[in-house]
């Protein structure tokens, strides 16, 4: 008699989570080391990790992981109070103040918000969400850089 049905008076057992792959911790490594975090991060460490797993959930191709890593491109989180202009790596481009969200390909970089990751509004810019309740800045950044680099 199966786990869980009336005469046991037991629920169904929890689904247990698989171990990660070889695959997925590979991803999830190549990701990582692809991250960087601004000092003026509020929480770098929630943050780098949010960003090292909607990275590496996207870098299950060995080939695409390989290409991003080899082209030098870093993904730099930005502080939720900071304009993009306002970072050292983007402080040649003046047009991209209001931008939370950006990939300079000239320089190899891809500002992902801290404020995204974490499910929380910029103080940036007024105190507003920047951005609808689940749309992901990373997904959007990181498919725009597996594009171009």
């Amino acid at each position: 008699m199966p786990v869980g049905d009336a005469e046991t008076g037991v629920g169904p057992r929890p689904a247990t989570a698989s171990a990660p792959t070889q695959a997925q911790r590979r991803a999830q490594q190549d990701a990582a080391a692809l991250v960087e975090v601004d000092e003026g991060v509020e929480q770098p460490v929630t943050a780098r990790a949010e960003a090292t797993r909607l990275i590496g959930a996207l870098l299950h191709d060995p080939v695409t992981a390989a290409r991003l890593h080899d082209s030098g491109v870093r993904f730099v989180v930005m502080p939720r109070s900071t304009k993009a202009s306002e970072l050292p790596q983007l402080a040649h481009s003046h047009d991209v103040a209001e931008l939370r969200g950006v990939v300079d390909e000239e320089h190899r970089i891809v500002v992902i918000p801290e404020e995204n990751l974490l499910g929380e509004a910029t103080t940036a810019l007024g105190g507003e969400r920047h951005y609808a309740d689940g749309y992901s800045v990373v997904t959007h950044e990181t498919a725009h850089a597996v594009y171009l680099f």
